[in-house]
């Protein structure tokens, strides 16, 4: 598990922060689920 600036910017493969981590779920434009996971 690295933070949410690790290996969502490190790795090409995994640049999709919104499926990767989801602490940066609030990148997404569904406010609903942004607002769930940080609850």
């Amino acid at each position: 598990m690295g933070g949410p600036s690790g290996p969502t910017l490190s790795d090409p493969i995994r640049s999709d922060p919104i499926r990767c981590d989801p602490m940066r779920s609030d990148a997404m434009p569904h406010g609903d689920l942004s607002g769930q996971r940080r609850g």
